[in-house]
């Protein structure tokens, strides 16, 4: 990846979206790029779609995505900035991993970034199931993140698979790694990535749904998008 045009921006309604977005910024102007924010209601839409009274449901769906669109908006107002384009886009769609893959493909994206635990399932500092699947499946340069601000010279750990059994990306995470070469892999590595996958499966319910899979008295996904 030789240029980044477009960044896209996970973020959710704690505080680690300010840190994760400011970063962004950082970046967006080094490369001139154009900022995607991208906030998705998982959770409150897996519960939602399997009640039974579709219209409250639909109503609350409704309710919900326009109250994160204008989270995302006055998000983006604290901070002031003049000097970089951005679009706003939320939506309520389960699971969250798929939601943004889908997010990421759609927009078109150069490169992803997303706080470390930001669905709240797991600690600030600790990567998440849905952290853990968007490593497997994102399919542009994946950025995670601590809340902390970063340093004058910041550091990056980069992971890069060149297993047979995914296709090569590059991850970039702010996060500590152990240092090892290239073509290492573990012995058990293929046993590590099936526990792993089945972890993910298991952490969250909202992993072992698909929209298919879903009745139909319930309502589909909903979605705000704006630009400026």
């Amino acid at each position: 990846m030789e240029s980044i045009g477009s960044i896209l921006v996970a973020l959710d309604r704690g505080a680690t979206s300010l840190q994760a977005l400011s970063k962004a910024v950082m970046i967006a102007r080094r490369f001139d790029a154009r900022l995607h924010l991208y906030l998705c209601d998982a959770e409150r839409a897996y519960v939602l779609r399997h009640q039974y009274d579709t219209p409250a449901a639909h109503a609350v769906l409704k309710s919900a995505v326009g109250e994160a669109h204008e989270f995302l908006q006055n998000l983006w107002g604290s901070l002031a900035v003049d000097d970089l384009r951005a679009d706003f886009d939320a939506a309520s769609e389960s699971p969250l991993c798929e939601a943004i893959v889908r997010k990421v493909r759609h927009s078109g994206a150069d490169l992803v970034i997303r706080a470390i635990g930001a669905d709240g399932t797991s600690p600030g500092s600790i990567m998440s199931a849905t952290d853990l699947e968007l490593v497997r499946t994102c399919p542009v340069p994946l950025l995670l993140t601590r809340i902390r601000p970063w340093s004058p010279t910041p550091r990056f750990a980069v992971a890069i698979d060149l297993s047979d059994e995914e296709r090569p990306r590059l991850t970039s995470m702010c996060c500590t790694a152990p240092e090892r070469s290239p073509t290492h892999r573990p012995r058990n590595s293929a046993r590590l990535r099936r526990s792993e996958r089945g972890r993910c499966k298991r952490g969250r319910g909202r992993f072992t749904s698909s929209p298919g899979s879903l009745p139909r008295r319930c309502p589909s996904s909903l979605r705000v998008r704006s630009t400026i």
